[in-house]
């Protein structure tokens, strides 16, 4: 018999056993990969729409917790795309609105100057994008488009007060950008009595980046000041530094963690039940393959590799799980646009070393209980 034999074979001894740890490994590894795969793919999908956008900065009201509740002066961007190294300055005002009827609940809503760049370079698939001049006309992302059953030229109503007509649809191949919509900036401002108003302002440098540039001009950007001598309050971040600092990425990166730390306890507390009973339940074996020459550490890598086999199958079971479950949930429609239907790589190996890590905390007592039996003891065992 060899060595692998073996250890399969004490595996199959108890197959209810092993089959109920490895399911629980595999809920435990599942439940990580998806959280974490979830919250990867808010950032990436807020990473791919800042580039895309050209947006390099992201300039809010200093001390603002939300985008949304930053409240700046439309005027300031004119003065932002004056400084050295800024390429342009672009206002938006930012909102999420509700369409009941189609059970969307939290889709972005973004008011953006008609005539600036960012509106300029959306990659229009049907119909047209925002143009000098226009009034409650909206441009809808296409996953939107499908959610709502729009097409060009039907209306939709916001904030259950005015109708807006549509007259294009873009894909900007990201699920955030593609399940929200865009209208002009002095429509949303009159809808929510924010006159002059905007929430932030989205800044294009100057290229080639030079070294440093990034950082002189946040600097710039944050000594701005009004007329009074007083400073504008202004914050200024990298597309990074801002996409970091997204409480709703914050916080499912957190809870991705924390899961990780619960399933790694209760995946660990498992196969330590299951090794110890198999230790307890072979002590006669092991003292008979002491008896006729396995050293200590041979017994010991017998023991680990039957823990790894269990939480390498539960993780790949999990994963693959992870990757079913997240696909199905970005198609339901009161989550899709808010979350990709894949599993990033790093999501993958972070749920494959918590599989290992768990493998072989959960061993190492019943490893340890297992070179300490003495083939004498072992052999007076019933």
């Amino acid at each position: 018999m060899t060595f692998l034999s073996l250890v399969l074979r004490n595996l199959l001894r108890r197959p209810l056993r092993t089959t109920l740890t490895t399911m629980a490994m595999a809920i435990a590894v599942g439940t990580v990969v998806a959280i974490l795969g979830i919250a990867d793919g808010f950032e990436h999908s807020f990473m791919k729409m800042y580039r895309q956008a050209g947006i390099d900065l992201v300039v809010l009201r200093a001390g603002a917790q939300e985008r949304l509740s930053s409240t700046l002066d439309e005027d300031v961007a004119p003065r932002i795309a004056k400084l050295p190294g800024v390429s342009w300055a672009v206002p938006s005002l930012m909102d999420v609105v509700t369409f009941e009827q189609a059970e969307l609940y939290s889709v972005p809503l973004r008011g953006v100057p008609p005539d600036s760049p960012l509106v300029a370079e959306v990659p229009i698939v049907n119909g047209r994008t925002l143009r000098t001049g226009d009034e409650r006309v909206a441009v809808l992302g296409k996953i939107l488009a499908q959610q709502l059953h729009k097409q060009l030229g039907d209306t939709i109503r916001l904030y259950d007060e005015e109708d807006y007509q549509v007259v294009g649809i873009y894909d900007a191949g990201n699920v955030f950008d593609d399940g929200s919509l865009m209208i002009p900036l002095g429509d949303l401002q009159r809808l929510m009595g924010r006159p002059g108003q905007v929430t932030g302002f989205s800044v294009h440098l100057v290229r080639p980046l030079a070294d440093g540039q990034v950082q002189r001009a946040i600097a710039a950007i944050e000594r701005l000041k009004n007329p009074q001598g007083q400073p504008l309050g202004l914050t200024a971040l990298s597309a990074q530094d801002h996409v970091e600092s997204i409480t709703q990425i914050r916080l499912a990166k957190s809870m991705s963690w924390i899961t990780s730390a619960v399933a790694l306890l209760i995946g660990a507390t498992g196969v330590l039940n299951t090794m110890f009973m198999s230790v307890f339940e072979r002590t006669r074996e092991i003292g008979i393959l002491r008896a006729i020459g396995w050293p200590a550490r041979r017994v010991a890598r017998a023991l680990m590799w039957e823990s790894l086999l269990m939480t390498v199958v539960g993780a790949a079971l999990g994963t693959l799980g992870a990757v079913v479950l997240t696909r199905l949930l970005s198609m339901l429609p009161s989550v899709r646009g808010l979350i990709e239907g894949r599993i990033s790589w790093p999501a993958i190996l972070a749920g494959l070393a918590l599989a290992l890590g768990v493998g072989l905390l959960g061993v190492a007592y019943p490893a340890y209980r297992g070179t300490q039996i003495q083939p004498t003891e072992a052999l007076r065992h019933e």
